[in-house]
């Protein structure tokens, strides 16, 4: 009686790689936010880098004129989340439930929803 190694099975082929997953797509709502140059409030649009932000108007200056951080936080996501898709939700603070039911369902693929709260704070 011999003994027998460890047998090891490859995926998709021999590739070493799984199924695909919707599990990394996620939308942030940024509430107290104002309209960027690309995007329009209460319109959820999809991210795959930050420059796709940067792309709508959304960047560093963005954030310094509204006194919100909606960039920052789209660039953690990325810096956390390299492969992530992420719908982004600009929020005047006057969106609904139904509204983000909508949303929610027009973009099945969303496995996550999370919220920014933005105060603007006076000095």
């Amino acid at each position: 009686m011999g003994f027998k190694g460890a047998t090891v099975s490859r995926l998709q082929g021999g590739l070493g790689r799984t199924n695909p997953t919707n599990d990394g797509v996620c939308l942030l709502v940024i509430g107290g936010a104002v309209a960027a140059t690309g995007l329009a409030l209460k319109t959820a649009m999809e991210f795959l880098t930050p420059e796709n932000a940067e792309a709508v108007g959304i960047d560093p200056s963005y954030d310094d004129v509204n006194s919100i951080l909606a960039y920052h936080h789209i660039d953690e996501f990325f810096r956390l989340s390299p492969n992530g898709n992420l719908f982004v939700v600009l929020d005047d603070d006057t969106m609904t439930d139904v509204e983000l039911k909508d949303i929610l369902k027009a973009n099945s693929r969303i496995k996550m929803v999370g919220f920014v709260r933005n105060n603007p704070v006076a000095i």
